[in-house]
């Protein structure tokens, strides 16, 4: 099990508790795991990808800074039962380990403890800022990032659009073969794109049908928070 479907089962057992999940129930081939022995679930990194006619995922140069950033945020004492969503805007070069912790702890520290913190900002640093965008019901989490690389390819909604296109029809190509086995089937897939999960509102339904066509349903999930960072369910 590699470490997306770790997430992806760690997720589902949350998401599912109680119901029967199966790691890779016909061995090293699609899907990768088997819900309520009828949904087929199959697990894919949605990583960035170059244009062109041969796309590839680029090297994820912001992953330290991202990790980084929430090993700080999770050593913030949390004063109050909630979820703060934090954007967090970036760019080259990123900021240094001590740039990191001399910007963002205080002003973390400063968003746990505010009674109203949406609205408050920081400059990290000359390539980072951070801002409270919203207030949600405590989670496992107290801080939940919403990131925005600004040395993407095109803007936040463009690359949604088209890296889910390119790994969306990537996986319904390998699955192809298989899919008579099981009678419904889900991506999964394990965000790594740098964009700001309300950037999915602005794909209409029209466009996701085309974007999940052959998926019953479709989910994104972040790296470390319990809820998907959005869900397209296709399936009744």
């Amino acid at each position: 099990m590699d470490r997306a479907e770790a997430r992806a089962s760690d997720w589902l057992a949350r998401r599912f508790p109680g119901v029967d999940l199966v790691h890779e129930p016909d061995g090293n081939v699609a899907p990768d795991f088997l819900l309520d022995g009828r949904i087929a679930i199959e697990v894919r990194r949605l990583s960035e990808h170059a244009p062109g006619s041969s796309p590839t995922p680029l090297i994820q140069t912001g992953i330290p800074f991202q990790r980084r950033l929430r090993a700080i945020a999770a050593t913030v004492p949390r004063h109050r039962d909630r979820t703060l969503l934090t954007w967090v805007g970036f760019r080259r070069p990123l900021p240094t380990v001590r740039e990191l912790e001399a910007g963002a702890r205080p002003f973390l520290e400063q968003l746990a403890l505010a009674p109203e913190p949406v609205g408050m900002s920081c400059s990290v640093s000359r390539t980072a800022e951070l801002k409270c965008l919203d207030v949600r019901p405590g989670g496992p989490r107290q801080f939940a990032f919403a990131w925005i690389d600004h040395n993407g390819w095109g803007t936040p909604i463009h690359v949604l659009r088209r890296n889910l296109d390119l790994c969306i029809r990537d996986k319904l190509t390998k699955t192809e073969s298989v899919r008579h086995r099981y009678p419904v089937w889900w991506l999964l897939l394990v965000n790594e794109l740098p964009f700001n999960a309300d950037e999915c509102e602005r794909l209409g339904d029209d466009e996701w049908s085309t974007l999940a066509a052959g998926w019953d349903d479709v989910i994104v999930i972040d790296w470390t928070d319990d809820y998907p960072v959005f869900e397209l369910a296709r399936s009744a």
